[in-house]
């Protein structure tokens, strides 16, 4: 019976992920490079940190972020390693929006096989990991950060392995 409380509970958490990757490319609605919003901007501002070492937005005409940001918010090199150099080998065959949402997608995975880690360290069963992850896979937050080219899942990722 516990077993088969456990086989439901992956089966849930598998359809769960099947249903979000369905809709990974298509929601939420995502701008493009003339109509730039978040996802776009940080994209790009990723492939310039990776190609010229300078975190900017080149599209950004006349502004300050054109040239180069301030010191604090041009210092992420994990994200824009992560995120900037896949949109850099792939662009321009690829939308680098898409590009940068499966790799959120797949750090979402990630995610909650560290959040599964954490659960059976801290000396849960399997039954309650399982069930902790459904119930992440569950949220809306969760489901928008997997399907965003941003930085929340990464984020997550890193607190997660603190944590472990």
């Amino acid at each position: 019976m516990k077993k088969a409380f456990r086989f439901g509970l992956l089966f849930l958490c598998i359809a769960l992920l099947i249903r979000e990757s369905v809709v990974l490319y298509t929601f939420p609605a995502q701008e493009s490079m003339r109509w730039p919003g978040d996802e776009t901007w940080l994209m790009r501002e990723y492939m310039t940190l990776t190609s010229t070492g300078i975190m900017s937005y080149p599209e950004a005409k006349g502004s300050s972020i054109e040239h180069g940001n301030n010191f604090l918010t041009s210092t992420w090199w994990t994200t824009s390693l992560l995120y900037g150099v896949p949109a850099n080998i792939l662009w321009p065959d690829f939308n680098i929006v898409l590009v940068g949402r499966t790799i959120s997608f797949i750090l979402s995975i990630f995610s909650l096989f560290l959040l599964y880690r954490i659960v059976r360290v801290l000396g849960g069963d399997h039954s309650f990991a399982l069930f902790c992850c459904l119930v992440l896979i569950a949220t809306r937050d969760f489901y928008i950060a997997g399907h965003s080219a941003r930085y929340d899942m990464i984020t997550m990722c890193m607190l997660l392995v603190m944590i472990l």
